[in-house]
């Protein structure tokens, strides 16, 4: 556990040092997270595994599949070149099972598939290509299904149709002998799959339906395995006249929903404890109604904890997000309805088990900006959720739609939500004469904190450089720094700057304006040549967004920031690669709520900060 946007036990597991896990203990918890589409987790899972057993050929594959699956195609790409020359030479000799050896053949066809559409138009066909010639191969090698029609769908998609007509014939063909010897193939899921998709790429657009219906009554139907098929069947329905969303209508996974709403209490309280039976069965429908599978939300009493009663009796996953450490949330926000509610809350902390965050692990110190940032945080991990999954994202609150200014409150989680265009659903309460806003009594803080992005970076090669080189490492490296700075991004937008040496230390308001502003400090080194300057000097750039304090500096004379979250980005930036922009999951969650498709990031794994800050999660910022 570590300060800040803290995920428990990042899904993985514990392990007592006196009874070593095994390796294949190890394989099974990987493939069980990756098989629930928890991609984050078969990653960390896979790496900790490696960590005792680094040649184990399959840890290594399914962490890249996990990435590749998480949409991670950069590092799914890195981790792939790490053991690929190994495991085809484990292939060439047979020493890993025929099975094996086909999926990590065909992982690089696949990478090559999701790089492709990660390019720019003019490219995307002849790269396609490549990919579809990678799978033909492959399926020349060892004969199976998927690897057939993912070459027909992949030709179909780069413009050759004559080979995805020819392959899709032989999907057909060799689809008929696999059933004619194996009739139980009718329940398996990727059987069906593979069948829709060549019968998608041929026009059956009936037959299409009839598979994925199969597919999605299948009893390996796994999560993981129905996202993987609704990003490529996007692909394929993109240009076709048919309505994407009914043809997927029984393969998509459920969907996700951020939850949010009032505390419950008597006497003025804007959720009255009498409205509780009627709240939870308007809750039940709209979760039904919406086919929900996960929701994400925080867990103060009323509102909050009966969504996640509610979720947890349907069998979907619950994510919670605390906005500072436990004991004083219950005090805060979870007593004041009763013992029966803080019952309630610890056995729905208990049932969401490694799902639970800490937006972060300072005190609460009367600041309730924190539970604005937590509000913030938990938005962006449903659109993360939503976006692993390949499904829809929603929010569904409880609010009285009064208007009190509550910091942190429903009403704010509603406008957030809904500057970014996203779907909301409103169970209503009766307005309450005399409300007020659900703050607590008793603690006002001496300084409010608030959320800021911020920056942290430095040259890497700096300290190599001779006392002559440094005039016009300041010039040329620092002054185009500066230069980018001036041209792209206003006064308002740059909240604070500082730099010694080769140091950089930069504070926005606005998070995606910090990542643009990042990645464009990336794009104009890497393309920056000076002469008289070694090669090899590369910016490494740290990115966070958390509640910051900003006082008066009593040595400097000014403003400035502290607090525990600027200690969490200075201790991420050293161990980022050089030329890249490292971030935490807070900053990665703000981006999927707040940017669109323009930028996001990739998960890269649980990686130990600097100075044995510890292990956190990791993304990299890609444009």
């Amino acid at each position: 556990m570590y300060v800040g946007w803290t995920r428990i036990g990042g899904g993985t597991i514990s392990v007592d040092s006196s009874e070593p896990i095994t390796c294949a203990e190890w394989l099974d918890l990987a493939r069980a997270a990756d098989a629930r589409g928890d991609f984050l987790a078969a990653i960390d899972n896979a790496d900790q595994g490696l960590e005792a057993y680094p040649d184990e050929i399959e840890l290594h594959y399914i962490a890249a599949l996990a990435a590749a699956r998480a949409d991670a195609t950069g590092e799914a790409r890195r981790r792939l070149v790490k053991f690929r020359e190994r495991a085809l030479r484990a292939i060439a000799e047979d020493r890993i099972v025929r099975g094996l050896g086909e999926k990590v053949e065909a992982l690089a066809a696949r990478i090559l598939k999701d790089e492709a559409y990660l390019s720019g138009a003019d490219d995307r066909a002849r790269k396609l290509r490549l990919a579809a010639e990678e799978y033909e191969r492959v399926f020349r090698k060892y004969g199976s299904l998927y690897t057939c029609v993912n070459a027909a769908s992949l030709f179909s998609l780069a413009g050759v149709p004559k080979k995805a007509e020819a392959l899709v014939e032989s999907a057909f063909s060799l689809g008929a002998k696999l059933l004619e010897s194996n009739t139980g193939l009718t329940d398996n899921y990727y059987f069906n799959a593979s069948m829709a998709e060549a019968s998608l790429v041929s026009g059956e657009t009936d037959k299409t339906k009839q598979y994925l219906l199969a597919a999605s009554r299948a009893s390996d139907a796994e999560v993981a395995s129905r996202a993987t098929t609704v990003r490529q069947f996007r692909r394929l329905l993109k240009n076709m006249p048919v309505d994407a969303n009914e043809v997927l209508k029984d393969v998509a996974n459920r969907t996700v929903i951020h939850f949010c709403g009032h505390m419950i209490g008597d006497g003025g309280s804007r959720f009255p404890a009498a409205l509780a039976d009627d709240v939870r069965e308007r809750i039940d429908t709209l979760l039904e109604r919406f086919d929900v599978g996960h929701g994400v939300g925080s867990l103060a009493c009323g509102a909050d904890i009966l969504f996640a009663e509610a979720l947890i009796d349907r069998g979907a996953d619950l994510t919670i997000v605390l906005p500072f450490e436990r004991e004083k949330f219950i005090e805060t926000s979870v007593e004041r309805g009763g013992a029966k509610w803080v019952e309630r809350f610890r056995a729905c902390l208990k049932a969401a088990g490694d799902r639970v965050h800490y937006a972060t692990e300072s005190g609460y110190l009367g600041d309730d900006q924190l539970f604005r940032y937590g509000a913030q945080l938990a938005m962006g991990l449903a659109v993360l959720t939503a976006e692993r999954l390949e499904t829809d994202v929603r929010q569904i609150l409880v609010w009285d739609e009064q208007r009190l200014g509550a910091i942190g409150g429903t009403e704010e989680s509603y406008d957030h939500w809904l500057r970014f265009n996203r779907p909301s659903e409103l169970i209503d309460l009766p307005s309450v004469k005399n409300a007020k806003p659900g703050t607590i009594d008793g603690e006002v803080p001496e300084v409010a904190r608030h959320a800021r992005a911020m920056l942290f970076g430095d040259i890497k090669g700096f300290s190599k450089l001779q006392d002559s080189q440094l005039p016009l490492f300041v010039k040329k490296i620092m002054g185009t720094v500066a230069t980018v700075l001036s041209e792209e991004v206003g006064e308002k937008d740059l909240t604070f700057s500082n730099t010694w040496g080769d140091g950089i230390f930069l504070v926005f308001e606005d998070t995606v304006v910090a990542a643009k502003l990042a990645l464009k400090l990336q794009k104009t080194l890497a393309e920056l040549d000076v002469v008289g300057l070694p090669d090899g000097l590369e910016l490494r750039l740290g990115a966070h967004v958390g509640p910051t304090f900003e006082l008066e500096d009593p040595v400097l004379g000014k403003g400035n920031f502290y607090g525990a979250h600027i200690t969490r980005a200075a201790r991420l930036e050293p161990v980022a690669r050089g030329g890249t922009v490292y971030t935490t999951e807070a900053f990665a969650a703000a981006i999927a709520l707040e940017s669109g498709d323009e930028i996001w990031c990739e998960y890269i794994g649980n990686l130990a900060g600097a100075k044995d800050f510890g292990a956190l999660p990791v993304y990299v910022l890609c444009e």
